[in-house]
């Protein structure tokens, strides 16, 4: 799945980026195992690596540098869509899944919740990430859809208004000096690890890690050709960093809200780890997108979104029934039990809800856009909804 110009009538069909979907499947199975090794039952736990995997919620910082890159690249491409066409056609890229398995889970896993209504009416309005106690109520997972949709409501604002270079990185650093500034302020101002998680992870904590999206769209026109050429070098290198970044936080397990410098800083260094990690699998050459496609992994991005919304309520059933009907079962059976519901889920998933809803906001959008005066110059798209 190469990338490669399209014309703004086709817009609506530009190809996705096939080291992006690497990424993103990645990202998905990262948080995955996370929770594997956090929350499983012990008789479950097996040969993994903890250098990796305790450090999984990771996974969920490289999701919102993509969802920058992602929406960065709408904004710079700047073809006239309507604020409401836009934010149409976010809704319905993540709001129809949302939904839907959040009812699922209320009438499986979390039944008593049909009788919280501010609990209900809070994911309804996808502000529940804003409610203490709310966040993870329903879905463990859900708190950082409320952060993606704010982040949808402020590219709305944003629309038509970024133009020229320096409007772009005065933006970009605007955003990850209020994202410093914040986690700056919740440090000093609240003294409970708790209250600063809940006030740290808030929009404007995390501005940076969409801004290092944001700056991606920017250099990846600039660098795209020399890492290309240099691809092998330039994967190993965000390789040693991201170990290197790794290694660092895996000394802040325990104390990371308890200290000033992975509280403050933290989400910084990620921003910058996980920029040059985009920006290097955004230019991944052909050959690297072949095999990407035909491994598998672009598949997994694709349904990347469902994994990521379902794997939760899944372990939280296997958990109760697998030792009581499946007593015998090991390590490997169990992961490759909750990788394949998982799997079938997600498919199921993004085949009946993701797709069309996205055929659908496509529609409704082009619909609401005006028709322009004169053909437009083709131009490159990120193509990752």
């Amino acid at each position: 799945m190469q990338s490669k110009t399209v014309p703004p009538a086709s817009a609506d069909t530009r190809p996705r980026l096939a080291g992006l979907d690497f990424l993103r499947g990645f990202a998905a199975l990262w948080v995955l195992m996370f929770h594997v090794v956090e929350l499983v039952p012990a008789a479950y736990h097996g040969p993994y690596s903890p250098y990796l995997l305790h450090v999984g919620w990771n996974g969920v910082d490289l999701f919102f540098v993509l969802s920058g890159f992602l929406i960065g690249g709408l904004l710079a491409a700047d073809r006239g869509e309507t604020r409401g066409g836009f934010l149409l056609r976010r809704v319905l890229r993540i709001y129809p899944a949302f939904l839907v398995v959040a009812v699922a889970c209320l009438l499986g896993t979390r039944p008593h919740l049909l009788e919280e209504p501010w609990v209900l009416v809070s994911h309804l309005f996808m502000v529940h990430n804003l409610v203490p106690g709310h966040g993870g109520a329903i879905n463990g997972v859900l708190w950082t859809l409320g952060s993606e949709f704010q982040f949808y409501l402020l590219a709305a604002l944003l629309l038509g208004l970024v133009r020229g270079p320096r409007a772009w990185w005065t933006l970009t650093l605007a955003m990850l000096g209020i994202s410093l500034a914040s986690r700056y302020a919740v440090f000093h101002l609240w003294q409970e690890p708790g209250q600063r998680f809940f006030l740290g992870t808030q929009l404007p904590g995390m501005l940076g890690l969409f801004a290092a999206g944001f700056a991606v769209v920017k250099l990846r026109p600039l660098c795209r050709a020399a890492i290309e050429a240099h691809f092998a070098l330039c994967a190993a290198s965000a390789a040693l960093l991201l170990v290197l970044y790794l290694g660092w936080l895996r000394g802040h397990i325990g104390d990371y809200w308890d200290v000033e410098v992975p509280v403050v800083w933290g989400r910084f260094f990620t921003a910058v780890v996980f920029g040059y990690l985009v920006l290097v699998f955004a230019c991944v050459p052909p050959a690297v997108g072949r095999f990407f496609q035909r491994s598998g992994w672009v598949y997994l991005g694709e349904i990347s979104y469902g994994v990521y919304l379902v794997h939760l309520p899944v372990m939280e059933t296997m958990a109760t029934w697998a030792p009581r009907y499946l007593p015998g079962l090991t390590w490997y059976g169990y992961l490759g039990l909750l990788l394949a519901v998982v799997g079938l889920l997600a498919t199921a998933l993004h085949v009946v809800v993701e797709r069309p809803f996205i055929a659908l906001g496509r529609r409704l959008s082009s619909r609401a856009r005006p028709a322009p005066a004169a053909p437009a110059r083709p131009t490159l798209r990120p193509g990752l909804d």
